[in-house]
């Protein structure tokens, strides 16, 4: 549900036509009645998917990243934190929006393929023993 299939297919269910999940954020940020709707369903399902992480690891902040995160962090974020406080029994994480964009995922995977990669090539390297 908390993706941009989920968005639009939301959105058609209230009459709105919209073909991506953008159309329908920036229908919301003009105040489309119908689509301001879809954002508070959608900051609903957020904040109780991340209830259940939140009362296992206690996280202090939580990033808004991805295509639904770079599209609608703005109008999510203060949505999600004030459910979040009826929804979790300990104090609500910092919700914030990243700032990487859709790019999030891949950036991040990026990261951690490189990390590896270091770690392999110091670890032959000192295995080795000097050139």
């Amino acid at each position: 549900m908390a993706s941009a299939d989920g968005v639009v297919a939301a959105a058609a269910r209230l009459g709105m036509t919209a073909a991506t999940a953008k159309e329908v954020f920036d229908a919301a940020r003009r105040g489309d009645a119908a689509a301001c709707a879809v954002v508070a369903a959608e900051a609903d399902h957020v904040a109780r998917a991340l209830a259940g992480v939140i009362a296992v690891l206690d996280p202090e902040l939580v990033v808004l990243g991805g295509g639904i995160g770079a599209q609608a962090g703005d109008l999510l974020a203060g949505p999600v934190a004030e459910r979040l406080e009826t929804l979790v029994a300990l104090t609500p994480p910092r919700i914030e929006v990243s700032t990487l964009g859709a790019d999030a995922v891949i950036l991040g995977a990026l990261a951690v393929g490189l990390s590896t990669a270091r770690d392999l090539v110091f670890e032959r390297a000192v295995a080795e023993g000097p050139a």
